[in-house]
């Protein structure tokens, strides 16, 4: 994925929206830290027919997980990458909001060699990143206030800040990928 974003409309988004929601365990929205959990894709099909089967249906390659993230007030999540290793384990993922990510912002930075994977700042429930070194010296590029569903390029530095006094919850989705193959959204998803 070239861009650092591309929005996509998904129908029935409101009604989701709660559906969603209404999955998320008290302890999330009590949590001062950052963290996430993930839904295997068959108690996701269950749970949320409608949104699973949609996005199966113009689904390209297999679905390996859905991802909910939470931030809470006042927090942020430190720009990184989604990566261990050299090459970024998950070019892409499509973020779709669920609540309190309006007023939030999901910043994008520019790339520097000063990053290093660090598992002290890795949230609980979080895939491996690697961090900049100093969050202070990274410069952002471009910000998100992420209102709508959008795909986002997780192959860039990128950070979450929460000013609100909301917890901010999103669902991330993510396809099946390999180091060569399905590196671009059109590789696995009919836009």
């Amino acid at each position: 994925m070239i861009e650092l974003y591309k929005p996509l409309e998904i129908p029935n988004l409101e009604s989701i929206q709660q559906q969603l929601l209404s999955c998320v365990d008290e302890k999330y929205l009590t949590s001062t830290e950052s963290c996430a959990f993930n839904y295997g894709v068959d108690v996701f099909a269950e749970k949320f027919p409608e949104l699973a089967a949609w996005l199966i249906s113009k689904s390209k390659v297999d679905i390996i997980h859905y991802r909910f993230y939470i931030t809470p007030p006042g927090a942020r999540l430190a720009p990184h990458i989604d990566q261990v290793g050299e090459k970024p384990i998950i070019p892409f993922r499509l973020s779709i909001p669920i609540s309190g990510t309006k007023g939030t912002k999901l910043t994008f930075y520019s790339s520097t060699k000063d990053i290093r994977e660090n598992s002290s700042f890795v949230p609980d429930g979080y895939l491996g990143s690697k961090y900049q070194i100093d969050h202070r010296t990274a410069k952002p590029i471009d910000s998100l206030e992420l209102v709508t569903p959008h795909f986002i390029n997780t192959s860039v530095i990128h950070g979450i800040r929460n000013t609100t006094q909301l917890y901010r919850i999103a669902l991330s989705v993510t396809w099946k990928y390999t180091v060569d193959e399905y590196r671009n959204v059109e590789d696995v998803f009919n836009i």
